[in-house]
């Protein structure tokens, strides 16, 4: 029997993201914009950016076929690419397939773990400009330990203030705003690829 939830399908990167992604993207569902209505699927993970560019079509392809798929959302991390120019190529990838559900891409600037830095008070500076993230978030912990992304990324998804990341990052408002989005074209029963050209 088919499961009749509705479900958004991320589509990743890395482990790291597996379990944070999710986590994150139901915080902007429920607390952000109080849509209860449609829940988020385990992502589809690609192991690595590079595995991803070349094979889009083939996970957006798995990421249509599993239960409940209602839209999709691919998150990538920009590094040092145009995050608006990879956005709209994966977009317009997208769009000569034609996926049947709607579809948003969403490129962090640099790297998802910016958004942790816009969501810090501590931090001094323009998240989406650093580069070394991971170091930032490494000096936060205790002497000895280090960020690791499978366990960390989860927890800081869970607690980061997304208001103050949304004020101070461009890339994360393009996140809240596609979730949106897509919750729009769902309801409108509508199939769009966001961004546009």
């Amino acid at each position: 029997m088919r499961n009749s939830r509705r479900t958004i399908v991320p589509i990743v990167e890395g482990d790291g993201e597996a379990e944070a992604a999710p986590a994150l993207l139901r915080r902007i569902l429920h607390e952000r914009s109080d849509y209860y209505h449609i829940d988020v699927s385990p992502p589809k993970v690609t192991n690595g950016k590079g595995r991803l560019i070349r094979r889009l079509e083939d996970f957006l392809g798995y990421a249509t076929i599993t239960d409940g798929c209602a839209a999709i959302l691919v998150l990538v991390d920009a590094d040092a690419d145009c995050p608006v120019e990879l956005a709209v190529e994966f977009a317009n990838r997208a769009r000569s397939i034609n996926v049947l559900v709607p579809t948003a891409v969403v490129c962090a600037k640099r790297e998802y773990e910016s958004w942790f830095l816009a969501s810090d008070e501590d931090f001094n500076g323009d998240a989406e400009e650093y580069n070394r993230a991971e170091q930032w978030l490494n000096r936060r912990f205790a002497a000895g330990l280090t960020y690791k992304k499978t366990k960390d990324q989860v927890r800081f998804s869970a607690t980061m203030d997304m208001d103050a990341a949304f004020h101070a990052s461009r890339s994360f408002r393009r996140l809240c705003n596609a979730v949106d989005e897509l919750v729009h074209f769902v309801d409108a029963g509508e199939v769009k690829t966001t961004p546009g050209a």
